[in-house]
């Protein structure tokens, strides 16, 4: 039995993740080499979760948080963990801070009331911002699905180029 997951598995959760980081990615035109979940000897665990996969973008993700506004940085790293939680029905511990604290980071927000920062920087409650990449989510699904299926198929790394092709298939 999976320890993380006993109803759908830490892979699952993992494909689920990082296919709505890719599609995200895409959606807002954010430059990536590719997207890929790790096998499981190569996940390690960090004081904010476990490392299993991710985007790996050209340059830093501060270069692409300089180019978008905070709210669509805040939609693609949340676009991970809403997915799980709208398709799977919830997320892995620790996965909602894990994206937070990697985007607060990436904007500056490093300050003792971090939440009010947050809030300042979205013009709204960090779980109303949340729930807007839920349904943001809900709209894309099917493009999410397409993107983990192909995920599943290869090596468990896409490219860019293939991401679009997956979500392609899927419209």
């Amino acid at each position: 039995m999976d320890p993380f997951c006993p109803v759908h598995g830490f892979q699952e959760h993992c494909l689920i993740h990082e296919a709505g980081h890719a599609v995200a990615a895409i959606e807002h035109e954010i430059a990536f080499i590719q997207v890929a979940v790790l096998p499981p000897e190569n996940w390690h665990q960090t004081v904010e979760g476990a490392t299993a996969g991710g985007v790996t973008l050209p340059g830093d993700l501060r270069d692409v948080a300089a180019t978008l506004s905070h709210t669509k940085t805040f939609e693609f790293a949340l676009a991970g963990v809403q997915a799980e939680r709208v398709i799977l029905g919830h997320e892995l511990h620790m996965s909602f801070l894990g994206d937070v604290n990697l985007w607060r980071r990436t904007v500056g927000i490093i300050g003792a009331d971090q939440m009010a920062e947050i809030e300042d920087v979205l013009g709204q409650p960090l779980m109303s911002a949340a729930a807007d990449v839920e349904e943001w989510v809900e709209v894309n699904r099917d493009e999410i699905l397409a993107v983990r299926g192909a995920l599943a198929r290869s090596s468990w790394t896409l490219t860019q180029d293939q991401v679009m092709a997956a979500i392609a298939r899927a419209t």
